[in-house]
């Protein structure tokens, strides 16, 4: 708020500075017409509105954003001593609706970083978020299971070098996935993104079909179809508005390619080692896709790495909140959703991408053809549909 004000003073002692000059000029010259001290002075006006503007909405952006972390800490605090005199099925549909909530929050809230500059850029480098965004993840588990640990006196279940050997395609994945969100949202508009974030399950499908030849049934085939059509009416009405094609929405398929992937592979791994607890399981992933992402940056990226100053070049206020947000999100929620049953989270994920697709262009300002609201709900259906079947590994049985 300081900030604001003193750009909002600046902008106005540099208009009453124009103003007096201008006065002084037309005294001198009365003869003349518009000046270039006019023109100057409605440039500065408009700055000034402009300027004022966008400060505002990131301090309002910023707020809005520190007040969900306050939630999401006061929630971890108090849920141990909520749950037990709340009714289960509440507890339910108030984890899916923290989930859905959250999800649309940090979506918006990226897609939101590059709207006040170029369509396909950011002010700072993205893979620098994620690499921070992992560092707060694995000391937020870290001390988790220093926590865990303390309260309990039996003895855990160690990694092993065949475990960490396993878990190191998802965690390559993990960290190409959270690299290629910003990517897929930089160079796409937030109704796209939703509605092709949910061609991960064509992903999975193909994975379970194509190496463990597990049959999906007609049903599940039929949904892929809806995902698909879905996805080609999305296409068409943007080819239909724009009068041209473009591949951008391929980042977003990568993008799925890999969350699905790694979500798969993550999951096999896990399963030779059940006795892990969760947050020894996340320390270890999360600190691969630290490494990870690190020799991406020193890669991609080498003059990040030359210190402080370089590395958090372009971040703002918001930057750090939202990457706040992305640590503690999926901590807070994956705990809430174990109140919930499989359709109350199937119903939840299905949602989000109708959700954003309606208030995405209320919030970025910019018109959305019925086109792409109708491909966002057939997605939702075929969604829906698909995961109505249950787990697709409860075929093999």
């Amino acid at each position: 708020m300081a900030l604001a004000f003193f750009f909002l003073l600046l902008a106005s002692l540099t208009s009453a500075s124009l103003e007096h000059c201008q006065t002084f000029e037309e005294a001198s010259c009365p003869a003349r017409g518009p000046s270039l001290l006019h023109l100057k002075q409605a440039q500065v006006a408009d700055f000034q509105i402009t300027l004022s503007s966008e400060v505002w909405s990131k301090i309002t952006t910023a707020k809005f954003e520190i007040g969900c972390l306050f939630f999401l800490f006061v929630a971890g605090i108090l849920g141990g001593h909520v749950v037990e005199h709340v009714p289960k099925q509440m507890l339910g549909c108030a984890g899916c609706a923290l989930y859905v909530f959250m999800s649309c929050l940090i979506d918006i809230t990226i897609a939101y970083q590059k709207t006040s500059h170029d369509a396909a850029t950011y002010t700072f480098e993205p893979a620098c978020t994620v690499l921070l965004v992992e560092a707060m993840k694995f000391i937020i588990s870290a001390g988790l299971q220093m926590f865990s640990s303390s309260k309990s006196s039996e003895p855990h279940t160690r990694m092993t070098f065949h475990d960490i050997k396993w878990m190191c395609l998802p965690m390559i994945l993990f960290t190409l996935n959270n690299i290629l969100v910003w990517q897929a949202l930089g160079k796409n508009d937030i109704v796209t993104f939703s509605v092709f974030r949910d061609t991960m399950i064509i992903w999975t499908a193909i994975f379970w079909r194509g190496i463990f030849q597990v049959p999906l049934g007609h049903v599940r085939w039929l949904a892929i179809v809806l995902v698909v059509l879905g996805v080609t009416i999305n296409r068409l009405s943007n080819f239909y508005t724009l009068h041209t094609w473009t591949w951008a929405f391929l980042w977003i398929l990568l993008m799925t390619f890999c969350n699905a992937m790694g979500s798969v592979s993550n999951e096999w791994a896990l399963k030779r080692n059940a006795g892990l607890s969760i947050n020894v399981q996340n320390m270890y992933l999360y600190a691969g896709c630290f490494f990870f992402t690190l020799v991406f940056i020193a890669i991609a990226h080498p003059e990040k790495l030359t210190g402080f100053g370089s590395f958090f070049q372009g971040f703002s206020l918001d930057v750090f909140v939202l990457a706040c947000l992305q640590s503690v999100t999926g901590l807070v929620v994956s705990r809430a959703l174990k109140y919930a049953d499989s359709v109350m989270k199937n119903v939840a994920a299905c949602l989000r991408g109708p959700i954003v697709a309606l208030i995405g262009p209320v919030i970025f300002k910019f018109h959305s053809e019925t086109g792409s609201v109708t491909s966002a709900l057939v997605v939702a259906v075929g969604c829906l549909v698909y995961f109505s079947q249950g787990p697709i590994f409860s075929a093999k049985g």
